[in-house]
């Protein structure tokens, strides 16, 4: 499983991070998680095979993780193979006919049959064989909050991925695994929306073998990531700060 860092940066764009998305790759397809802009032309300027997208999964409705979905999904209306689907997940229903509405205005066209919208529901919700998705709720909008965002564990190849997504102001949602799931092979965590100490009281020692920080907001930005990293030396596991372009292994 090849995971590749789009966009790192926090809510805005900055002169060196484009906005949420990460690219899952496996053999037999791909796979991404946020949908933030630049999203299609970084994709594009990777000579990414449009065909290859099987699903794209939002963790929640802020700009900077959904606001590059209508030219993201043109490009694979334009540049799809014939008889392959793409399932666009959002966690909140209401989004939908709006996302449509939005690309019907962009004479897009919407054919069910190529390209699907479907609410992300708690738990399993996705599997097509190769690639497992839980969703995991949290609570980046306030615990009194009824509106939904989500962290995702992803299986594929025999390996686990935790990606948190945007948590609360304290990272006391920090996704819990489910009961079955001891470890994971690589965590993405955001490492913007609370203290640090909080951030790395809330980041569970016993069950990452590997972290990437991502989601990097003004305080680690051109140049401070280092400060970032310092604050995780003691842990057991390897700690990266990702930037637009890294590749990971898993």
């Amino acid at each position: 499983m090849k995971i590749t860092i789009l966009g790192s940066s926090h809510g805005d764009a900055t002169p060196t991070r484009n906005n949420s998305a990460i690219l899952v790759e496996l053999a037999t397809g791909t796979y991404l998680f946020e949908a933030g802009e630049p999203v299609c032309a970084s994709l594009i300027r990777r000579s990414f095979d449009f065909g290859s997208l099987r699903a794209v999964f939002v963790s929640h409705l802020h700009g900077d993780h959904a606001g590059g979905l209508p030219v993201l999904l043109k490009g694979f209306l334009k540049y799809r193979k014939p008889h392959w689907h793409c399932a666009v997940h959002l966690p909140e229903a209401e989004a939908i006919p709006a996302l449509e509405g939005w690309m019907k205005a962009l004479h897009l066209p919407v054919v069910p049959e190529v390209l699907s919208f479907a609410p992300v529901v708690p738990g399993t919700f996705f599997d097509d064989g190769q690639f497992r998705v839980t969703a995991l709720p949290t609570r980046h909008f306030g615990r009194n909050s009824a509106i939904p965002s989500y962290g995702y564990l992803f299986e594929a190849e025999g390996k686990r991925v935790l990606f948190t997504g945007d948590l609360s102001g304290d990272f006391h949602d920090f996704p819990a695994l489910p009961p079955d799931v001891a470890s994971v092979d690589l965590c993405l965590s955001e490492a913007t929306h609370a203290p640090l100490e909080a951030i790395v009281a809330a980041i569970p020692q016993a069950s990452i073998r590997r972290l990437v920080l991502t989601h990097i907001g003004p305080r680690w930005d051109g140049g401070q990531e280092h400060q970032l990293l310092a604050a995780f030396a003691s842990h057991p596991f390897p700690t990266a700060v990702a930037d637009d372009g890294d590749e990971f292994f898993v």
